[in-house]
């Protein structure tokens, strides 16, 4: 209250002078200070065995929001460690950080003060990774940067998402089934995959299960998932298909039409975190199957 009777007191010309210095020390906060933008990484997962201009690798897919950054330059990097914490050592300068590490990075530039990329890829060869022969436990972390006075700094970093890599005597044909890593959670909901196979020297799935039909020697699809919510699988494809799931326990699951349709579904009302493989077959060895697999937390989804 008294405040309020002598400010209503004063003279024009002592409240110019007051608005005046109060103004220059505003200023001067303004001056001195750098405001930090701000981003936040929403979810990371990994596609494995993909192919870019005839080069096997990985895609490490990043959802993020930055804010503050608009007609700015931000940074986005996956950098890569062993099971234990300890980096990859880069030996060729290809796919490195400053200080001589297993990365890869891009640019990016905010169209909007608060600017959301959905789906940002980065690719790496599995080469450049830069692997003994065997197994190897391995995880990758994505950072974003933004430049302050010239350095880049870091402004956030995800969980970490872990990944099996072997490399050396191995077969190849399996290794080239199609992988993706999702959690719990994960989004967008559903996960999508468009599927094209040819089932030739096909196994007859009635070998592991109570399904008729006959798939590919290898999957055709591979989850490494992390949760324990209930999780479904279902088809949507050219022709009548069956799908056949063998979990992380090694159980196989198999299924022909749901839902009143030619697609199939598989559901497990409580998942357990590890691999899941997924074979899409049909009638007739030797026949052909297109379409999209979908993978859901949420139960009212289906063909």
């Amino acid at each position: 209250m008294t405040t309020y009777h002598i400010s209503r007191l004063m003279k024009p010309i002592r409240l110019s002078i007051i608005m005046g210095i109060s103004l220059i020390a505003l200023s001067l906060i303004f001056v001195g200070t750098t405001f930090a933008a701000d981003a936040v990484i929403d979810q990371v997962w990994v596609d494995h065995n993909i192919y870019q201009d005839g080069i096997k690798g990985m895609t490490i897919h990043a959802k993020f929001t930055v804010e503050g950054l608009y007609q700015s330059t931000g940074h986005i990097a996956a950098y890569f460690y062993y099971s234990n914490g300890d980096p990859l050592l880069d030996f060729n300068g290809r796919y490195d950080s400053a200080d001589g590490k297993v990365s890869v990075g891009s640019d990016f530039s905010p169209g909007y003060e608060n600017t959301l990329y959905s789906d940002f890829e980065l690719f790496i060869p599995y080469d450049e990774l830069h692997m003994a022969d065997g197994e190897h436990n391995l995880k990758l972390q994505v950072l974003i940067f933004q430049q302050v006075n010239g350095d880049w700094q870091s402004m956030v970093r995800s969980d970490y998402v872990g990944f099996q890599y072997r490399t050396g005597d191995i077969d190849y044909e399996s290794e080239n089934v199609p992988e993706t890593t999702l959690a719990s959670g994960f989004t967008p909901d559903p996960f999508t995959r468009y599927l094209s196979t040819n089932i030739f020297g096909g196994f007859e799935v009635d070998d592991v299960s109570d399904c008729a039909g006959f798939v590919s020697p290898t999957p055709d699809f591979r989850l490494q998932w992390s949760g324990t919510s209930g999780l479904r699988f279902y088809f949507v494809g050219d022709t009548d298909t069956v799908m056949l799931i063998n979990d992380p326990s090694g159980n196989y699951y198999c299924n022909d039409d749901s839902f009143d349709t030619l697609d199939p579904t598989i559901s497990f009302s409580r998942s357990g975190s590890g691999q899941y493989d997924v074979w899409i077959g049909t009638y007739e060895d030797g026949g052909n199957v297109n379409g999209t697999l979908y993978v859901t937390e949420i139960f009212t989804q289906h063909p």
